[in-house]
């Protein structure tokens, strides 16, 4: 009886703690709250001002700067500083730059974003932004499942060639199915996009030609926020936790059982 009571107390003083550590989490998360509050009317963040629609503010993202700065300026040397930070608080200031990226992606491609639909005869060449596109022809192509037409295009910036790109209008010979092949110059700041419309009488084609911004970042964005995670979940101190909770509840289990007296 002796060593239940003791295994009693001894788990009646950890439930103790926890319920410690639960009000004063509790008690930042009101104070967090009551701080945001008070401050909502301050947009000073790149994500709500994307979100929004409002301009950018020249600034934003200092103040994470100024915090790792702060967490590390007892460091012999910045690199020291940032090896020393918590992989959890690095997979987080990643993930939110991710998140970031991703919003300045997406406003940039939806405000810089041009588009122009033409008809252009072989020879012929059309304007858009910054590039010329110079249509040299088509020729037929047979694929395995399907019969094609296979545009040429020169494209040029500033009179000086970029790449050459190959639309496609196809046709699937089982079932008759119409099919656009597009044609796609990716870079880290813009994408360039052909579609091939259909030929008419006089030997022209429709097209249509697409500049996209910063389309990649996006892409990138969403891979900085899993790399975040994966970072994150590195973190030793996770694992700590999980052991000494399997442990707390292995000391629970054997202080519950009837003890022989």
């Amino acid at each position: 009886c002796a060593v239940w009571w003791l295994r009693e107390a001894r788990h009646r003083r950890r439930l103790a703690e926890q319920y410690r550590k639960l009000a004063e989490q509790l008690a930042a998360a009101n104070r967090l709250l009551r701080a945001i509050t008070d401050h909502a009317a301050e947009l000073v963040g790149l994500k709500e001002n994307v979100l929004l629609g409002h301009l950018i503010p020249a600034g934003t993202g200092f103040r994470k700067y100024q915090d790792i700065r702060v967490k590390t300026a007892n460091k012999p040397t910045r690199l020291e500083g940032l090896k020393s930070l918590a992989l959890a608080y690095l997979g987080m200031q990643i993930a939110h730059f991710g998140f970031a990226v991703i919003l300045l992606g997406a406003g940039l491609t939806s405000i810089y974003s041009v588009e122009k639909s033409v008809l252009l005869a072989p020879g012929q060449s059309v304007e858009l932004g910054h590039y010329e596109f110079h249509f040299e022809g088509t020729e037929h192509l047979s694929g395995p499942n399907y019969e094609a037409e296979r545009a040429t295009f020169q494209v040029l910036r500033e009179g000086s060639f970029v790449r050459e790109l190959h639309p496609e209008k196809r046709v699937y010979v089982a079932s008759r199915t119409p099919s656009t092949e597009m044609a796609i110059d990716a870079g880290f700041t813009r994408d360039l996009f052909i579609t091939l419309g259909d030929e008419r009488e006089s030997g022209a084609w429709s097209m249509s030609l697409y500049i996209k911004p910063f389309v990649r970042w996006v892409w990138l964005g969403a891979i900085l926020m899993a790399l975040g995670g994966v970072v994150a979940v590195t973190d030793k101190r996770y694992r700590r936790l999980k052991v000494k909770a399997m442990a707390r509840e292995t000391d629970t289990a054997d202080g519950y059982q009837p003890s022989a007296s």
